[in-house]
Protein backbone atom coordinates (compact mmCIF):
# COMPACT_ATOMS: atom_id res chain seq x y z
CA UNK A 1 0.00 0.00 0.00
CA UNK A 2 1.86 3.06 -1.57
CA UNK A 3 -0.72 4.77 -2.64
CA UNK A 4 -2.76 7.80 -0.84
CA UNK A 5 -6.46 7.39 0.44
CA UNK A 6 -8.35 11.03 -0.21
CA UNK A 7 -11.66 11.48 1.63
CA UNK A 8 -14.31 13.45 0.37
CA UNK A 9 -18.07 13.99 1.33
CA UNK A 10 -20.79 12.82 -1.71
CA UNK A 11 -23.07 15.75 -1.97
CA UNK A 12 -26.17 14.18 -3.47
CA UNK A 13 -25.43 9.97 -3.16
CA UNK A 14 -27.27 8.31 -5.77
CA UNK A 15 -28.13 4.54 -6.44
CA UNK A 16 -25.72 3.97 -9.00
CA UNK A 17 -22.49 3.71 -10.82
CA UNK A 18 -19.53 2.87 -8.17
CA UNK A 19 -21.90 3.56 -5.17
CA UNK A 20 -24.18 0.87 -6.48
CA UNK A 21 -21.21 -1.60 -7.42
CA UNK A 22 -19.72 -1.57 -4.08
CA UNK A 23 -22.70 -1.85 -2.19
CA UNK A 24 -24.42 -5.01 -4.11
CA UNK A 25 -20.71 -6.62 -4.00
CA UNK A 26 -20.56 -6.52 -0.27
CA UNK A 27 -23.98 -8.93 0.22
CA UNK A 28 -26.17 -8.57 3.15
CA UNK A 29 -23.67 -5.93 4.47
CA UNK A 30 -26.01 -3.15 3.88
CA UNK A 31 -29.72 -2.84 2.73
CA UNK A 32 -29.70 -2.51 -1.18
CA UNK A 33 -32.18 -0.99 -2.82
CA UNK A 34 -34.29 -2.68 -5.90
CA UNK A 35 -33.71 -2.96 -9.28
CA UNK A 36 -36.13 0.01 -9.82
CA UNK A 37 -34.58 2.31 -7.79
CA UNK A 38 -31.71 2.71 -10.28
CA UNK A 39 -31.03 6.80 -9.85
CA UNK A 40 -33.21 7.42 -6.48
CA UNK A 41 -30.93 9.36 -4.24
CA UNK A 42 -29.67 7.91 -0.99
CA UNK A 43 -29.58 10.74 1.06
CA UNK A 44 -31.23 10.40 4.65
CA UNK A 45 -31.85 12.79 7.47
CA UNK A 46 -28.93 13.51 9.71
CA UNK A 47 -26.35 11.26 7.76
CA UNK A 48 -23.41 12.43 5.52
CA UNK A 49 -22.20 10.07 2.75
CA UNK A 50 -18.21 9.54 2.10
CA UNK A 51 -16.00 7.91 -0.90
CA UNK A 52 -12.67 7.38 -0.57
CA UNK A 53 -10.54 7.41 -3.65
CA UNK A 54 -6.94 6.40 -4.73
CA UNK A 55 -6.01 8.74 -8.02
CA UNK A 56 -9.53 9.68 -8.14
CA UNK A 57 -10.63 5.86 -8.33
CA UNK A 58 -13.50 5.30 -5.55
CA UNK A 59 -12.05 2.48 -3.56
CA UNK A 60 -14.62 2.78 -0.69
CA UNK A 61 -18.19 4.55 0.25
CA UNK A 62 -19.01 5.37 3.94
CA UNK A 63 -21.67 7.04 5.74
CA UNK A 64 -22.04 8.13 9.10
CA UNK A 65 -25.89 8.58 10.74
CA UNK A 66 -26.18 10.64 13.92
CA UNK A 67 -28.06 7.90 15.90
CA UNK A 68 -28.49 10.22 18.91
CA UNK A 69 -26.84 13.65 20.32
CA UNK A 70 -22.86 12.89 19.97
CA UNK A 71 -23.46 9.18 18.83
CA UNK A 72 -23.13 8.44 15.25
CA UNK A 73 -23.31 4.86 13.35
CA UNK A 74 -20.86 4.30 11.06
CA UNK A 75 -21.17 2.39 7.57
CA UNK A 76 -17.79 1.39 5.54
CA UNK A 77 -17.35 -0.97 2.47
CA UNK A 78 -14.03 -1.00 0.84
CA UNK A 79 -14.23 -2.16 -3.19
CA UNK A 80 -13.22 -5.57 -3.22
CA UNK A 81 -10.07 -5.25 -5.64
CA UNK A 82 -8.99 -3.10 -2.42
CA UNK A 83 -9.56 -5.50 0.52
CA UNK A 84 -7.04 -6.69 2.72
CA UNK A 85 -4.16 -3.88 1.80
CA UNK A 86 -5.10 -1.81 4.92
CA UNK A 87 -7.27 0.91 2.86
CA UNK A 88 -10.07 0.07 5.17
CA UNK A 89 -8.21 0.92 8.72
CA UNK A 90 -7.17 4.29 6.80
CA UNK A 91 -10.88 5.29 5.69
CA UNK A 92 -12.43 4.23 9.30
CA UNK A 93 -10.32 6.69 10.76
CA UNK A 94 -10.53 9.09 8.70
CA UNK A 95 -14.58 8.81 9.15
CA UNK A 96 -14.11 8.89 12.50
CA UNK A 97 -12.09 12.22 12.48
CA UNK A 98 -15.30 13.10 10.34
CA UNK A 99 -17.64 12.10 12.85
CA UNK A 100 -15.97 14.29 15.41
CA UNK A 101 -16.07 17.27 13.69
CA UNK A 102 -19.78 16.56 13.47
CA UNK A 103 -20.15 16.49 17.30
CA UNK A 104 -19.77 12.79 17.52
CA UNK A 105 -18.22 11.29 21.19
CA UNK A 106 -18.86 7.21 20.03
CA UNK A 107 -19.65 6.01 17.31
CA UNK A 108 -21.58 2.97 16.71
CA UNK A 109 -20.82 -0.32 14.03
CA UNK A 110 -24.28 -2.72 13.39
CA UNK A 111 -23.17 -5.85 11.84
CA UNK A 112 -25.98 -7.73 10.35
CA UNK A 113 -26.33 -11.18 10.44
CA UNK A 114 -27.09 -11.01 7.02
CA UNK A 115 -23.60 -10.10 6.39
CA UNK A 116 -21.58 -13.05 4.66
CA UNK A 117 -18.69 -12.02 5.95
CA UNK A 118 -20.30 -11.15 9.47
CA UNK A 119 -17.53 -12.50 11.96
CA UNK A 120 -14.92 -11.31 9.97
CA UNK A 121 -16.38 -7.81 10.00
CA UNK A 122 -16.85 -8.02 13.83
CA UNK A 123 -13.29 -8.99 14.79
CA UNK A 124 -11.99 -6.34 12.46
CA UNK A 125 -13.93 -3.27 14.27
CA UNK A 126 -13.10 -5.48 17.32
CA UNK A 127 -8.97 -4.50 15.98
CA UNK A 128 -9.74 -0.82 15.40
CA UNK A 129 -10.39 -0.29 19.10
CA UNK A 130 -14.38 -1.38 19.02
CA UNK A 131 -15.74 -3.01 22.07
CA UNK A 132 -19.04 -5.20 21.32
CA UNK A 133 -22.11 -4.27 23.27
CA UNK A 134 -24.16 -7.18 22.19
CA UNK A 135 -24.02 -9.72 24.94
CA UNK A 136 -23.51 -13.50 24.01
CA UNK A 137 -21.24 -15.32 22.03
CA UNK A 138 -21.43 -13.94 18.77
CA UNK A 139 -21.00 -16.64 16.60
CA UNK A 140 -24.45 -17.86 18.31
CA UNK A 141 -26.13 -14.68 17.63
CA UNK A 142 -25.37 -14.59 14.26
CA UNK A 143 -26.66 -18.09 13.39
CA UNK A 144 -29.79 -16.86 15.69
CA UNK A 145 -30.46 -13.79 13.21
CA UNK A 146 -29.48 -11.04 15.79
CA UNK A 147 -27.26 -7.96 14.65
CA UNK A 148 -23.66 -6.77 16.89
CA UNK A 149 -23.65 -4.05 17.76
CA UNK A 150 -20.26 -2.44 18.50
CA UNK A 151 -18.94 0.70 19.76
CA UNK A 152 -16.11 3.11 20.31
CA UNK A 153 -15.68 6.57 22.59
CA UNK A 154 -13.95 8.56 19.47
CA UNK A 155 -13.59 11.89 21.76
CA UNK A 156 -9.95 11.07 23.43
CA UNK A 157 -8.60 9.62 20.32
CA UNK A 158 -7.69 12.06 18.19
Amino acid sequence: MNQQLFLSEIEHPKWEGKIKEIMESHEGAVPIPEQKDEGRHLETRNAFWYRATIEEEIVGIGRLEEKEASSFEVTILIDNNYVGKGYGKIFLNKLEIEALKHGASSIIAIVSPENTRAEHVVSWFESEGYKVLTAGNINILLRAGKSIQLVKIIIDEY
